[in-house]
């Protein structure tokens, strides 16, 4: 799931601290390491979910790789539109995750669809501020609807949207995203420590373009 990278629409907690213009760029990097750390997988084919529809991110982002704009709705909608797509195309499983954690190991991905193959109905990946970062599915469950998006709480009212429905979801390890200038140092510090692996686009933005700000 991503968004078209353009300034002011993208990154904007971000954006009040650094500008809108530098936002931008960190997260057109955000997707270019993103395509190349899971483009490539033998395991999966990546697909791109994009909005608005009317923006040129197939052309722009997406290059040769499968590129599809989001449907209306609120994000619970668009999530669950999203996966149904992509299993209507044949795939017995989908993993969905965002555009914040480029960082996202790739051993989390396996283990997603790991869990689906055997025999998982809903996967989950927290991130440390309360939501998720990655829901894997074989079919689209009845867990989007009534979650107050956005909040300290969109993983616990998903948990029990699962529960109503007789779903058991599978939890993996947390992740954090980096929507603020706290998760944006915390990526920064983590690169220069090498606990992460090389986003190379990402590293390349943040040492041009904001060298000092977070050292």
């Amino acid at each position: 799931m991503a968004r078209y990278p353009r300034p002011g629409r993208v990154k904007t907690r971000l954006a009040a601290r650094i500008g809108a213009d530098a936002a931008a760029e960190l997260y057109r990097a955000f997707l270019a390491d993103i395509a190349a750390r899971f483009g490539g997988h033998p395991g999966w084919a990546l697909h791109w979910a994009f909005e608005p529809a009317s923006a040129p991110f197939a052309g722009v982002v997406a290059g040769a790789r499968a590129a599809f704009p989001q449907t209306a709705g609120d994000l619970g909608s668009r999530m669950a539109a999203a996966l149904g797509y992509v299993l209507s195309l044949g795939y017995r499983h989908a993993v969905l995750i965002g555009s914040d954690v480029p960082h996202l190991p790739i051993a989390t991905v396996e283990q997603a669809f790991a869990r689906l193959c055997a025999g998982a109905e809903l996967v989950l990946a927290p991130v440390e501020d309360g939501g998720y970062c990655l829901i894997g599915v074989r079919s689209v469950p009845d867990v989007f609807a009534g979650i107050r998006w956005g909040t300290a709480d969109v993983l616990a009212e998903t948990l029990t949207a699962a529960g109503r429905v007789g779903i058991d979801p599978a939890l993996l390890a947390a992740c954090y995203d980096v929507d603020d200038e706290a998760g944006l140092a915390r990526l920064r510090a983590d690169l220069e420590l090498g606990r992460l692996p090389d986003l190379a686009a990402t590293r390349g933005v943040l040492e041009r373009a904001m060298p000092l700000r977070y050292r």
